[in-house]
């Protein structure tokens, strides 16, 4: 249903505003995207779009009336909701907005259902403690492109459903299932299931290319600076390294990510 807002005391954008504090996020189960590419993904993939907000600008322009197209196809009843160009700003996230944001719904997912669909010896992906936005977006990204089957946040990651990470997720999120656990304790209940634990560490470790990666598979990525917890290291199964040939010390966390995701990929496909 389309509609023009033309002030920021309306009640609708009160609420789209609040929906950048992470507590109201969850508490609404319900996060921003914003940029043409990010929202046209969305509907492609579709993804629960619950709003999407545009500028008059854009609206009139050649891509609005391009991505009015691909909106009025969807089956799905959502608010079209057109603003003054100025006040779309105040929303948008980026230094230079392209006129498009959306209100996604949050899925949930456990994974004890999860293990239940994937009984073909799953490709997991665990983070525990990534601080960065941007890391935790890539490193997302390059999960689904891997294909990793879900995803699993420790409490103390930061919020998957950011708009910095959303955006480095580049849609990530619509197609990969997360998973939000309170505490890495959970994480045995995985061995009920015959998943092994592979952390991602310099230390007491093995070189990521000896290991088969044949069963079931949770890659661990931890803090960029510090690494995995302490609990996290009990209980995994294989310590993993990444050499180091020249004079730093050790990679981007995403980019040690990428690596190891896709070494376990091949390893697995092979």
């Amino acid at each position: 249903m389309e509609k023009r807002i033309s002030s920021l005391e309306n009640q609708t954008l009160k609420d789209i505003l609040k929906l950048k504090n992470k507590k109201y996020r969850y508490k609404e189960n319900t996060y921003l995207i914003e940029g043409y590419r990010l929202v046209m993904d969305a509907l492609k993939h579709r993804a629960p779009v619950a709003q999407i907000l545009v500028s008059d600008v854009f609206d009139l322009s050649d891509s609005g009336k391009a991505f009015k197209k691909v909106f009025s196809s969807c089956e799905s009843l959502i608010d079209y909701i057109i603003l003054p160009e100025k006040i779309f700003d105040k929303l948008a996230d980026t230094e230079t907005p392209q006129g498009v944001l959306a209100a996604v719904r949050i899925k949930e997912y456990n994974f004890t259902n999860l293990m239940k669909e994937f009984k073909h010896k799953p490709f997991i992906i665990t983070l525990d403690c990534v601080q960065d936005p941007g890391n935790l977006g890539t490193i997302l990204r390059t999960a689904e492109a891997a294909g990793v089957d879900f995803a699993i946040i420790i409490k103390g990651t930061t919020d998957p459903y950011s708009e910095k990470a959303v955006r480095a997720s580049m849609g990530a999120t619509f197609t990969l299932p997360i998973v939000q656990l309170e505490s890495s304790a959970e994480l045995q209940k995985l061995e009920e299931y015959q998943v092994t634990h592979y952390v991602s560490s310099l230390q007491k470790a093995s070189s990521y290319s000896e290991l088969s990666y044949d069963g079931g598979t949770n890659l661990i990525i931890g803090n960029e600076g510090f690494g995995v917890s302490e609990e996290i290291k009990n209980i995994s199964h294989h310590t993993i390294k990444i050499p180091i040939y020249g004079k730093m010390e050790s990679l981007n966390a995403s980019v040690a990510a990428g690596i190891l995701l896709y070494k376990i990929a091949e390893k697995r496909l092979s």
